[in-house]
């Protein structure tokens, strides 16, 4: 438009002035290199691109017979069969002759009714065969016309006209002329050139171009006619539809009209008008991007949703067999796999049609379409409908006897050997798959079945033979269209050829090309591998109807296969829009987009986890830089899994979600749910999340909120779910004490999960641990039979004192618990009976009860009868029987009664057995069976009375001092006589009252406080003064005993309970005793004690005049000091002492001595100045002590501070110098830095650790390591070795540290550690060679290492066992076999691991290397040198001679495969195999080749 535009503007200014300015430019048509553009709404203009000239030619052009105002008012024009029609915005029409510029015809038309009738008109379109014309306004109508027939005809017949005549007169032309002219129909172009090369050639020019601008008025006088169709003008827009609206022609047809209506959103709505039927059908799209319409009916849209076809009047059944017939099956697939249709049911012929076309999408089709015909064949319950599955596998026999026949015919062909190889496989694989089926299917014998089982192997038996043919051709074949594309490939990569023969469909093609020129791979699988490299790589350049298209001509299902790439792919915007893809065309069910959802939050999770990371990293913080921020445990695992490789982006594979389950990804989603309200969260799962973790709290709130409800409104609780016994007993993830906790504050709720009901010894040790089983007044256990059981289980284990408990706690009869009732217990175990009846003794002392425990009781000591007073007497137990007797109803006269009840015969005494049994006793026969009748007047109680009156028998009716004993009521005496009875008190005791001082002095500061409560301050009537005086007094008790502890500690004691503070007693007696020892450390033994009373009196001074006490007490402090600081091997650290002196001279108001702080600028030790300093002052008072440049610094640093500045250093708990000053102040320095070291995790506490002289290297290199390792490394660490701030580390821990470390490969940190603390140790050299051989390959220099490792080690061995080392040889040499066996182990490929072998090998490191031997192991590698075999990694792992001929004989196998019998030979000799077999298939082997030669004779080339 552009070069036309300049062209239009040169003949303008060059020639006529009466062409109209280029007010607008409308272009018509476009037919090849030929341009039709109506300029101006008056000019046609017709423009030709000849050869290669890149400006057009003019070929005509004239003005249009129009006046001015009719100009303004066009519409619209269209050009149809070198008509053009013009559209009159007024309601007119204007057909003109583009040949001549003649008007053919005018149309005014019908005028409009409705509202909208003043809207201007604006589209007009015109039918291919000019029998249809519609005409269209802005927004709302359209009106359809008919042209007559005679007019179609009479234009027909003047353009033929036309042609004829302009043929004549280009044959007049070349006779005159002489040359030829192109009858290709430019004949004012031929002309134009012709005229260029005249003489007069401006002139001719002229008079042309001023021809064509003339408007001309040839008619044809044809008859003109035309008919409105149907009732005229047509609504086009619906009337819910909102405006404001664009109505657009977008095709005409003979038939029908389609139209476009335009929203103000960018949304398209289809209209289409059915000239027949006259209906108008809308469908509606979203915001488009692009509309493209043929002539015919298909209209295509590019939305942003996708590309759409619209068809309109064709059935879905029409379309799909259009498009099989015109297309290609694969496309139908995709298409219906796309709109979620059902597959269509493809007839034989078909089949058969694409086998002559060699068309194995359509195969494919076929067969996937039969899949769904014989599947899913089983009913609501489960039956298979054999019946059913038979007859579809009987009419589907044709069709495989048509795919056996092209296999058979095909394999005979070479140029359709690969059509034959990929059609067996299909069909092969259809066979397979319906026989898997089946075999599903038949789970019990079915005839129907089992005949379908016969057709199909019967078809796989038929096709086996030719599966035997599929082998690389080592010749290229020729095909008849092989070099269709040859010319274009000879210039492309490989990959470039299998993009476009795959594009194009001609993959046997391109096969047959690779093998031509040599590629070293052309077969079907290879190919279809780099085709889907490509579907990638056009997946990452978001090119996804390529991707489609590879899939698609590969045979691939398109959408099965993206929804394949989407699982795998770790590439986060390959993902992300192919979950969009298949989430719109509904390709993702509702649990997988649950599952995409759930993935999408973790990885957002995640990376705000890590994004805070690294916010916090640029933040300066307050805090000690070594302590770790409190991350949750859950955030950390899930980070570390995602982050497997730390470069690679957090991206989870979606493939890992397969197994997800609602389940699953609430649990993952879990722990972010941190404080919210977990009503909402599924019991179990988050049971399982509380007791995974051991959160105790939360786990406890649970429980307690589940006995009380919460309401929605309280707020103060967390709510939570309902949890049932079932989720607690099965869902419980914690350790065994947590565990157990959780169950006790169960039970104490009357709760128990079912697994321990059912195990009653469980449930007996729960109530047990839960105080319960005890415990009369708690609810009773929901639990059937509970005692019966317990009484069963406590007789059977002789829990007898248990038992008795148990019964008496319950207060449990026979009539309650049955079990106590069981005669075959009592008979069995006859303590269990004497138990029993004791019990109910307990409860009412009746006769007959008590008679029952003497029976028992006697059962017990002779269990072998049953008991009775007769069998006692029997059995010679006389004093028994008569024990027994003594509680009988009725006593001696009652068992002595006959009586044949048999409930009483227990209770009969058989009277002459009684008197022989008395025989040994004659004086207790002579008290019972008196010969003598008593006179009545004796008051002597007899035996006999006893037994009449103490019946039944009770404890208290022994004494006759128990008001009870009804024989002696006249004995005054009421109560046992004992020695505490308040008139022995009252008459005998001296009374003493003991004063709160003596209970000091004894250490009882408890009593010491309640005497001083009740004695003194509850009498008191000024209590505080009281307290006051009792403080000082206390205060001097423990001056003058400052060397008692136990006086110290009371009066320490009795302040706090007075609620005073102890802080200044405490202070004065340690320094007291800071003195005394001094004192003592340097005087003779004899004068101890003077010595202490000495100091006790100076103590003492502080109460009457502390400042002066105070200052003399600090001049024998000074004096510790500097005896200590000379003193090399003190007890207490020179820094802690002076501690003390400064509190001592703070608490007191004197002022801080400097003689320490001079100490220290002498050594010229500036920390220890400044952590010790309260005040520059001090600073300034011995900066003279320090060097020059010292000096300057600190008084630079010191000249704008306050005293402020220097008092608040160390008071914070959580700075570095008071954690180092706390360590230096203590016993054992070195092991609390190694404390604070692993408190902390800083590495540093390790190193000061190890200049200390109680602390060991092993121990300060472990808590190094362990504090320098990666939040991952040291989860590790510490889930097999003790993270406990007091863990005594080993060497045996060291193992642990090294291998884990030497897995992860990160061996920089172990040689770090080494080099810092052992920097002398050969472990250090062996790191190196590792260090070399893993991340540099530099294994010329490992080799050295190895040597010089070798000869340290020696050196070591020969050197006196005497020398103690911290680390032993032995533990050297086996770290160095470990380390190089896992060498060996991480070696990546066969060519790393055969150098280390020979590395090892020339190192002469076999020793080293325990029992695997390093020869035969580095021969192996080098005889598969340059194969692609390599030894297993269990050989290396297990090393042993049998495991190295497991070893080779696998590898035998594998070369004799192959045919490799030489390095086979090599490998049996290796490995001191026998070689018999090896020659028979070598042998074996080379005749296979002979009968092949014979058979196949090589032609010559």
């Amino acid at each position: 438009m552009y070069r036309y535009a300049n062209f239009m503007g040169a003949q303008r200014c060059s020639r006529t002035p009466s062409v109209p300015s280029l007010s607008s430019t409308h272009l018509l048509a476009l037919h090849g290199d030929e341009i039709f553009i109506l300029v101006s709404s008056s000019v046609f203009v017709h423009l030709c691109y000849s050869g290669m000239d890149q400006k057009p030619n003019l070929v005509s052009c004239f003005c249009l017979d129009l006046d001015p105002e009719t100009t303004e008012h066009i519409s619209d024009a269209c050009l149809k069969h070198e008509i053009l029609f013009l559209l009159n915005s007024l309601g007119f029409i204007y057909a003109f002759d583009t040949v001549n510029g003649s008007l053919v015809a005018d149309i005014e038309l019908p005028p409009r009714t409705d509202i909208h009738a003043a809207e201007p008109l604006k589209s007009i379109c015109v039918s291919p065969n000019l029998d249809l014309i519609v005409v269209s306004s802005n927004s709302s109508c359209f009106l359809p016309l008919r042209l007559s027939e005679n007019l179609r005809e009479n234009m027909v017949l003047a353009l033929q006209t036309w042609r004829s005549e302009r043929q004549l007169g280009a044959s007049l032309m070349n006779e005159t002329q002489g040359c030829s002219f192109r009858m290709d129909g430019a004949w004012d172009a031929s002309l134009l050139s012709l005229l260029y090369k005249t003489k007069n050639y401006s002139e001719s020019l002229l008079c042309q171009q001023a021809a064509y601008l003339q408007p001309r008025n040839m008619s044809s006088g044809a008859p003109f006619g035309w008919t409105v169709v149907g009732g005229g003008w047509v609504k086009a827009l619906k009337d819910d539809m909102e405006g404001p609206l664009s109505l657009h022609i977008w095709s005409v047809s003979s038939y029908s009209a389609l139209f476009y209506v335009l929203h103000k959103d960018g949304c398209v709505t289809l209209v289409h008008w059915d000239v027949d039927t006259q209906d108008v059908t809308y469908h509606t799209l979203g915001k488009t991007l692009c509309l493209y319409s043929p002539d015919d009916e298909a209209s295509l849209v590019i939305t942003d949703r996708g590309l759409s076809l619209v068809l309109f009047s064709v059935t879905q059944n029409e379309f799909l067999t259009r498009l099989m017939i015109h297309g290609s099956a694969s496309t139908a697939d995709t298409l219906c796999h796309l709109n979620n249709w059902g597959r269509c049911s493809v007839p034989l012929h078909t089949l058969e049609a694409g086998l002559e076309n060699r068309q194995l999408d359509t195969v494919d089709f076929f067969l996937k379409s039969k899949e769904s015909i014989l599947s899913s064949l089983t009913t609501e319950d489960g039956d298979v409908q054999s019946e059913l599955y038979l007859s579809n596998m009987q009419e589907l026999v044709p069709a495989l006897d048509l795919l056996c026949f092209y296999i058979h015919g095909t394999d005979q062909e070479t140029q359709s050997k690969h059509f034959s190889e990929q059609l067996l496989q299909l069909t092969l694989h259809f066979l397979n798959a319906q026989l898997v089926t089946l075999c599903d299917l038949q789970s019990q014998p079915d005839p129907p079945l089992e005949q379908c089982v016969g057709i199909l192997t019967g078809y796989i038996t038929k096709l086996r033979p030719f599966m035997k043919n599929f082998r690389q051709q080592p010749l290229p074949v020729k095909t008849p269209h092989a070099g269709r594309r040859h010319g274009v490939w000879e210039n492309m990569s490989v990959e470039n050829i299998v993009s476009d023969a795959i594009l194009t469909n001609c993959i046997p093609e391109a096969q047959a090309f690779l093998r031509a020129h040599g590629h070293h791979s052309s077969s079907l699988t290879w190919l279809k591998r780099e085709g889907l490299k490509l579907v990638y790589r056009c997946l990452l350049d978001t090119c996804v109807s390529e991707a489609c298209q590879l899939l698609q001509n590969m045979g691939y299902s398109i959408w099965d296969e993206l929804h394949r790439i989407c699982l795998h792919t770790s590439d986060l915007k390959i993902r992300t829009l192919l979950v969009y893809l298949l989430q719109k065309e509904g390709f993702l069910s509702e649990q997988q987009q649950q599952a995409i959802h759930t993935v999408c939050k973790l990885e957002e999770l995640c990376a705000n986890v890590c994004q805070t990371t690294e916010d916090r990293k640029d933040v300066v913080d307050s805090r000690p830089s070594w302590r770790i921020c409190a991350t949750s445990q859950e955030v950390k695992t899930l980070q570390n899994a995602l982050t497997a490789v730390r470069d690679e982006p957090e991206t989870l594979l979606l493939h890992w979600t397969k197994d997800w389950d609602s389940e699953i990804q609430e649990s993952l989603l879990l722990p972010w749910k941190e404080n919210t309200d977990m009503s909402v969260v599924t019991p179990k799962i988050l049971f399982r999340h509380l007791t995974l973790w051991h959160d105790w709290t939360r786990i406890a709130s649970w429980i307690e909120s589940t006995g009380q409800p919460q309401e929605k409104g309280d707020t103060e609780r967390p709510l939570w779910p309902l949890i049932s016994l079932e989720v607690i007993d099965e869902n419980t993830l914690c350790c065994s004490y947590t565990r157990h906790r959780l169950l006790d504050e169960l039970s104490r709720m009357n709760i128990f999960i079912p697994s321990e009901v059912k195990d009653f010894e469980r449930f007996v040790e729960r109530l047990a641990f839960s105080r319960r089983l005890m415990d009369a007044e708690a609810t009773s256990p929901e639990h059937p039979d509970v005692h019966n059981r317990f009484v069963v289980l406590c007789v059977e284990r002789g829990l007898k004192y248990m038992l008795y408990s148990y019964l008496d706690c319950h207060r449990l009869n026979p009539d309650i618990c049955s079990a106590l009732a069981d005669t075959t217990l009592h008979e069995t175990y006859p303590w269990f009976g004497f138990l029993v009846h004791i019990r109910q003794v307990s409860d009412n002392t009746d006769a007959e009860r008590m008679f029952q425990v003497s029976l028992s009781n006697a059962h017990m000591l002779i269990p072998g009868c049953q008991p009775s007073v007769n069998n006692m007497l029997l059995d010679g137990h006389t004093l028994l029987a008569l024990a027994t007797i003594m509680y009988a109803p009725g006593g001696i006269d009652g068992v002595l009664k006959e009586c044949e009840e048999p409930s009483l015969c227990q209770q009969n005494v058989d009277l002459t057995l009684l008197k022989m049994a008395l025989t040994p006793y004659p004086k207790l026969r002579a008290a019972l069976f008196s010969q003598y009748p008593s006179n009545g007047g004796s008051s002597d109680i007899t035996l006999y009375h006893l037994l009449q009156a103490l019946s039944p028998f009770h404890p208290t009716h022994f004494f006759t001092w128990q008001p009870t004993n009804s024989l002696a009521a006249s004995d005054p005496i009421s109560t046992l006589p004992h020695c505490s009875c308040p008139e022995l008190v009252n008459k005998l005791s001296v009374v003493e009252q003991l004063d709160t001082f003596f209970y000091l002095r004894s250490g009882r500061p408890a009593v010491a406080f309640s005497t001083f409560l009740v004695h003194h301050l509850l009498k008191s009537k000024v209590p505080k003064q009281l307290i006051h005086q009792v403080a000082e007094d206390v205060y001097s008790l423990a001056l003058s005993c400052f060397h008692a502890p136990v006086v110290i500690s009371s009066c320490v004691c009795f302040l706090e309970l007075l609620g005073l503070s102890s802080y200044k007693l405490r202070m004065d007696v340690n320094v007291a005793n800071v003195i005394l020892r001094h004192v003592l450390s340097i005087q003779e033994e004899a004068g101890h004690k003077s010595h202490i009373q000495a100091l006790a009196q100076r103590m003492l001074k502080l109460v009457e005049n502390e400042v002066e006490a105070a200052k003399d007490l600090l001049l024998s402090l000074e004096e510790v000091v500097d005896a200590n600081l000379q003193q090399e091997d003190s007890p207490l650290p020179p820094h802690s002492l002076w501690v003390t002196v400064v509190q001592f001279c703070l608490l007191h108001g004197i002022p801080i001595s400097t003689s320490y702080l001079k100490y220290c600028a002498q050594r010229q030790d500036w920390l220890q100045l400044l952590v010790h300093t309260n005040s520059p002052e001090q600073v300034f008072c011995v900066l003279d002590d320090l060097n020059p440049v010292l000096c300057s610094h600190i008084s630079l640093a010191l000249q704008d501070t306050n005293d402020c500045s220097l008092q608040g250093i160390g008071s914070d708990t959580n700075s570095l110098h008071y954690v180092l000053l706390q360590c230096l102040s203590m016993a054992e320095p070195g092991q609390m830095l190694l404390k604070e070291c692993m408190r902390w995790k800083v590495p540093l506490f390790s190193v000061l650790a190890a200049s200390t002289q109680d602390t060991d290297r092993i121990s300060c290199l472990c808590a190094w390591i362990v504090t320098s390792v990666d939040a991952a490394t040291y989860t590790e660490i510490t889930h097999t070795v003790s993270d406990s701030i007091d863990h005594k580390w080993s060497l045996d821990d060291l193992v642990q540290i090294w291998d884990i470390l030497l897995t992860r490969t990160d061996s920089s940190t172990l040689q770090k550690a080494f080099s810092i603390f052992m920097e002398d140790c050969l472990l250090l050299i062996l790191l190196e060679m590792y260090e070399l051989c893993v991340h540099h390959k530099n294994y010329t220099q490992a080799k050295q290492k190895i040597v010089d490792f070798q000869s340290g080690l020696t050196s070591l061995q020969s050197m006196d066992s005497s020398d103690t080392a911290p680390i032993p040889v032995s533990w050297l040499h086996t770290r160095a076999s470990h380390l190089l066996q896992l060498l060996l182990l991480q070696s990546r490929t066969s060519y790393e691991l055969q150098k280390v072998l020979q590395l090892l090998c020339d190192g002469s490191s076999q020793d080293l290397c325990g029992g695997m031997d390093i020869h035969k192991l580095s021969m192996l590698s080098q005889i598969l040198e340059g194969h692609p075999i390599v030894i297993s990694k269990q050989l290396l792992r297990n090393y042993s001679p049998v495991a190295l001929q497991v070893e080779c004989q696998r590898l035998l196998k594998i070369l004799l495969e192959g045919g490799h019998f030489t390095l086979a030979h090599q490998v049996a000799e290796l490995a001191e195999l026998p070689t018999d077999n090896l020659v028979i298939e070598e042998v074996n082997a080379s005749g296979h080749l002979e009968c092949l030669s014979a058979l196949h004779p090589i032609l010559p080339v």
